[in-house]
């Protein structure tokens, strides 16, 4: 279970890191942070996965022609 951030060594609740005094407002460490705004970057605007999926699928229809 997830340390509470009044526990005497609070953890990243993702990969247990002990969290720095900066950190402490947080659930999760910088580097899990920077991953996970990383990933979510990637996903968003004009040229993330879902507007290049957009491109090359239709609402409604999967690989193989059927409805999802």
């Amino acid at each position: 279970a997830p340390m509470s951030i009044d526990a005497p060594n609070p953890t990243c609740t993702s990969c247990s890191r002990t969290l720095w005094q900066d950190e402490l407002t947080h659930q999760g460490c910088g580097v899990c942070l920077r991953r996970t705004d990383a990933a979510l970057a990637e996903h968003a605007g004009p040229r993330g996965l879902y507007a290049r999926l957009s491109t090359v699928m239709a609402p409604g229809t999967s690989g193989g022609g059927g409805r999802v």
